[in-house]
């Protein structure tokens, strides 16, 4: 999966919890259920750092917007719950082309990450963006 939807669903299904401990272990846990659902991952790793940087904006944002309340917060961490297992792929591509052992379980072989091609991959991604949008949005409304 992209890391903007990660990060979306870490941060819906975070916004649950109430609380930020457990909104950053359900975003993570999020994470590896999300790579377990056929996708498509990017080619190379420009667009998954574009779409990284995206992902923090967002979580600006969303800090900004819903300052200290209980499901704004745990929205926030559930995001970053969501976006940083990522970050060892990026580091592994950028400064180690992709040579780097990975230690998250579905980046690392211990749980599945199917991968698929366009266009049923990208659907895969849509279905899960528009849900966790969904969900945030009435979480946080």
């Amino acid at each position: 999966m992209v890391v903007s939807i990660h990060t979306l669903a870490g941060a819906a299904l975070g916004a649950l919890t109430g609380n930020p401990l457990g909104a950053f272990l359900t975003g993570a846990a999020s994470h590896a259920a999300l790579d377990a659902v056929p996708h498509t991952d990017y080619r190379t790793a420009a667009p998954g750092v574009v779409d990284g940087l995206l992902g923090l904006a967002f979580l600006t944002w969303l800090a900004l917007v819903h300052p200290g309340g209980a499901a704004g917060t745990a929205a926030l961490w559930g995001g970053i719950g969501g976006m940083l297992p990522d970050t060892e792929v990026a580091v592994s591509h950028l400064f180690f082309k992709g040579r780097m052992k990975m230690h998250f379980p579905s980046h690392s072989g211990l749980t599945p990450h199917p991968q698929v091609p366009p266009p049923r991959g990208v659907w895969t991604q849509a279905i899960a963006l528009v849900l966790a949008v969904v969900l945030l949005a009435a979480r946080l409304a």
